[in-house]
Order: C-alpha cells, then sequence, then structure tokens
C-alpha cells in the first residue's frame, strides 16, 4: 500500500486558479488534469521497492526464459499492463522511444535504456507508472500491489501459457501448498457465518488432540473469531513460530470444549492408499515436498512383508496437475535400480540437468500400472513417461495434458513470486511431451462403464494391435471412476497380457542431445 502520501494547503486563490485551469483543459480535451504532484510525492517504498522489484523479475526473465527475449520486450510488455487498470492509457514502443497517452492525447515520451540494462527499464518502468497516476484516477487509486500485478500478467502473458505472477499473499498460498507449513492440522472454513472445521490431517497434532470434523472454532487462544475470514483464520493457526495454541470449539452435545495444541511443521497429504486382495492403489493428487516419501512408506510396509502379500501397485495420476519435478523424479527413482531418470534443458546452464537412478526398485519388480488421463500435467505425466520408458510400468487412460516444461520460481522483494519456464524435460526416450502428452499402452477413452466384457474386449483389442506394432490414437480426455481400477487389476492378474503391455525399455546411459536453441 502507498502509505506517508501528503496534502499540502493551499490557498483559497491558488484552489480557484487550479480549478479553473482544469476546467479549460477539460473543455480543451479529454484528457484528465495532472493531479498534483504534492499528492503522489514519490516515497521511498514505491521508488526504492518498485525498481527492485522489476529489476529482479525483468533480469530473471532475460536470464533464464526457455527462449531468448529481451529486457527491453519484457519491459514493454508489462508497461501496457497499465491499461489493463485504466484502459484510456496506451504505452507503445516509437523508434527509440517509450510513447504514453491518454484517450490518445499524449503525455510523455521516454528515451528506451540500452538493450541489456535492466536497471534503466526498471527505473523506465516506475517513471511511467508514476506519470500514470498522475494523470489516471483509476492508477492512482489503485494498490501498488494491483500495479505489480497488471504489470506482471502482462509480462508472464508474452512468454507462454505456464508462466505465472503470485501476488504476495498468493504466493505465501503457494509455498505453503510446495514446501509445507507450521500448524495444527486441520482446515477450516465459513459455514452459515461459523469457522467450522472440515478436514483433519492424517496424524497430525489436531488428530491427536481429539479435534474433530464438525467442530465449530470459537477461540484461538481466547479471542473470538466472529467475523475473521478463513484466511485470518488460517493465519491464526499456521504462524510461523512453533508453539502451543488454544482452541475453543463448540460440539454438538458436548458444549464448549477446550484444546490444548502444539503447532508442528506440516506438509500437506498428496497421497492416498487402499489395499484390497494383494493390490495398492496409492493415488496422487500432486507432487510436494513430503510426495516421495509418502508414496514409500507404504511400498516399504507392503513390499518387504510376508510373501505374495503385494501381487502389484496402481499409481493413480489422473487429474494431477503436476507440482515438483524433484519429488517427480525421486518418485520414479523408488522403482528403478539405476539408469536415467529424465533430463532437462534450457538456455541458463543451471537448466542443465541429468537425473540417474540410486537406489533399488523398492517394488522388486512387482507390476506396476499408471492411471492417466487429459488432466495429468508436467511433472505428473514425466513420471508417467519415464516409468513408461523404462519399460518399469504399463501406463492406462487417455493421452495426457502435454506439458513437458519445467518452470523455476523467483521471489520477489515484494514478497510476490515469478514463476516462468525455463527448461524442457525430456525422458529416458528423447520425445519432447510438450504438445503431445504420453501415450498409454492401453487406451480406455470413451469406456465410462465398468462392464467385463467390454473391458475384455478393449483389452484383446489393445493387445492385438500391441503384437502388430500398431501406432493408435488416444483423445486426451477426464477419466475418473473405477473402469481405468478394473482394467489396471485385470492386467495385474494376467502377468502375459501385462508383459506385453509393457514398453522396451530405453537405454540406460545417458543419451547425447543437442541443446535447445
Amino acid at each position: 500500500m502507498i502509505r506517508g502520501m501528503q496534502v499540502r494547503r493551499l490557498g483559497l486563490s491558488v484552489l480557484f486558479a487550479a480549478a479553473l485551469s482544469a476546467l479549460i483543459a477539460g473543455c480543451r480535451s479529454r484528457v484528465d488534469a495532472p493531479v498534483p504532484m504534492a499528492s503522489f510525492e514519490h516515497s521511498a517504498f514505491v521508488t526504492g521497492e518498485a525498481e527492485d522489484v522489476f529489476k529482479v523479475g525483468y533480469g530473471a526473465i532475460a536470464q533464464r526464459f526457455l527462449a531468448p527475449i529481451s529486457v527491453e520486450d519484457v519491459a514493454v510488455a508489462g508497461l501496457r499492463g497499465l491499461s489493463d487498470i485504466d484502459p484510456r492509457i496506451a504505452v507503445g514502443l516509437v523508434g527509440d522511444s517509450v510513447e504514453v497517452s491518454l484517450d490518445g492525447h499524449p503525455l510523455g515520451s521516454f528515451g528506451t535504456a540500452k538493450a541489456r540494462d535492466v536497471g534503466g527499464w526498471a527505473r523506465l518502468t516506475v517513471r511511467i507508472w508514476h506519470l500514470a497516476r498522475e494523470h489516471s484516477s483509476l492508477i492512482a487509486a489503485a494498490t501498488q500491489e494491483d500495479g505489480y500485478k497488471a504489470i506482471f500478467d502482462r509480462v508472464v502473458g508474452a512468454l507462454d501459457a505456464n508462466s505465472r505472477y503470485a501476488t504476495a499473499s498468493a504466493a505465501r498460498r503457494n509455498r505453503l501448498r510446495r514446501d509445507g507449513y507450521t500448524g495444527i492440522g486441520a482446515t477450516i472454513r465459513i459455514d452459515h457465518d461459523e469457522p467450522v472445521i472440515v478436514e483433519i490431517n492424517g496424524r497430525g497434532p489436531a488428530e491427536r488432540v481429539g479435534l474433530r470434523v464438525g467442530d465449530v472454532v470459537t477461540r484461538i487462544d481466547g479471542v473470538p473469531l466472529a467475523g475473521l475470514s478463513e484466511q485470518e483464520i488460517s493465519e491464526r493457526l499456521q504462524e510461523n513460530i512453533a508453539g502451543w495454541v488454544k482452541i475453543t470449539v463448540r460440539r454438538p452435545g458436548r458444549g464448549l470444549l477446550n484444546f490444548v495444541v502444539k503447532r508442528s511443521y506440516l506438509i500437506a497429504e498428496t497421497v492416498h492408499e487402499r489395499y484390497e486382495d494383494g493390490i495398492l492403489v496409492l493415488v496422487i493428487d500432486h507432487f510436494n515436498q513430503g510426495t516421495a516419501e509418502s508414496l514409500q512408506a507404504p511400498l516399504k510396509l507392503l513390499a518387504t512383508g510376508p510373501k505374495n502379500r503385494l501381487r502389484g501397485i496402481i499409481l493413480d495420476l489422473r487429474d494431477n496437475p503436476g507440482g515438483l519435478l524433484q519429488q517427480a523424479v525421486r518418485s520414479a527413482d523408488l522403482f528403478l535400480s539405476g539408469g536415467e531418470i529424465l533430463s532437462t534443458q534450457g538456455r541458463h546452464p543451471d537448466s542443465d540437468q541429468l537425473y540417474m537412478a540410486t537406489g533399488t526398485d523398492i517394488a522388486h519388480g512387482l507390476p506396476v500400472i499408471l492411471l492417466v488421463d487429459g488432466e495429468t500435467a508436467s511433472a505428473a505425466e514425466l513420471l508417467a513417461a519415464v516409468l513408461q520408458d523404462r519399460g518399469r510400468a504399463v501406463v492406462v487412460g487417455s493421452t495426457t495434458y502435454g506439458k513437458g516444461t519445467v518452470q523455476t520460481v523467483i521471489p520477489l522483494p515484494n514478497g510476490g513470486e515469478l514463476s516462468f519456464t525455463w527448461s524442457q524435460a525430456v525422458p529416458p526416450s528423447g520425445e519432447i511431451l510438450t504438445g503431445h502428452g504420453v501415450t498409454p499402452a492401453v487406451c480406455s477413452a470413451g469406456l465410462f462403464v465398468a462392464d467385463p466384457d467390454a473391458m475384455d474386449l478393449l483389452l484383446a483389442r489393445a493387445a492385438g494391435g500391441e503384437a502388430r506394432g500398431e501406432i493408435r490414437e488416444c483423445p486426451a480426455e477426464r477419466r475418473e471412476g473405477e473402469v481405468d481400477v478394473d482394467l489396471a487389476r485385470k492386467l495385474i492378474e494376467q502377468p502375459g497380457l501385462y508383459a506385453l503391455f509393457l514398453r522396451r525399455p530405453a537405454p540406460l546411459l545417458p543419451i547425447l542431445r543437442p541443446p535447445f536453441p
């Protein structure tokens, strides 16, 4: 927020003169009269922080974005975002000048900075932003964060569909989703103007002390919660400082109850398991810092247990948008005994990585089925591609989303963050997923009823095509329900059929590939 704005006291004659001047100017054109400079004095908060924010953002994109892009193109694209706050404002590059106008009437002309002068373009961005504020009441009324969002939304829009800007509050939520948080392990929603616990995270502090779904939270540390938003309540529970917190709840039939809960570092659960008749089904929502470890725990328990206890594993990646690439790599590593997992390639030297399997197959060669659909994207479809390319799993479902790029996250001085594409992920086969996705070995697209005869016919036809080496099209679609799970069970129960659908493993040695342009 812009703070400390000052308004000078003007004499009556000065006010009259200013009003008359504005009236005359308004009769001549539609351009707003400039707001007195004293009202929008350049504070250290605006000029200092804003220049730092744009310098960090512009510089990171120019150095790291997958395709070459100039600082000039980044800055000019961003400045056009001012028109998203006030459509009358227009910013354009004309020769060696950046021209600014309001309703078609010139406001100012600025010489461009040098091509690689990140600081120069950052300062120019702030100067033009101030000029727009002085002539547009809409931009003047917008918060500083509104300005950042308008400018950076245009910046990432000029990059690709997978790049994003997150405001300070959104960036905080992103970090909680990726990295975890300090809290009690309970999710609270406002229901009929009351904060109600709607979810208790398994094995968290809230579960251990006896809090339940349906409890109405009335106080935190003795302070009433009436009138607070869900975010404000969550922030009170998810403070960064670990310690004890007193929770007062109203429970039907029990009245008011007090619980003392110790905050802990928590990572949202992304893996949900069920075990039935020797088959372990692991549903992965997305990939955060705890995903690979959550996969490892049940696999270790069952795979090392009594003989024949575990017959096969189903990894359900349907509707999984991805997440942390390193966690997808670690998840693949659980099922591989050596060789290449995948590589990443980009313009920046740090984006070039080669990931190799480091351990042993935790599942000891047991059948693995991966369920995917048109919503399986990014890290999730890379996991599917790796295990399919390496001949370690059979993929069932529909063609995946087709996002094989990797994003880097750049924290900004205002607390926000930029997420933009900086490398391309390459699975062992060398096939790029971007725009194509992963084609499953068993395509179930169009089959939505768990009819045993229909599923047997589908598998028979797929097996015949596989034996003849036919290339099949498999349209991407959203897959839900038990049809694909039942197909996976049939494959596990028929080892010969499962072996037929396993793709020929890719070479174990790293493949030398030309760098991306």
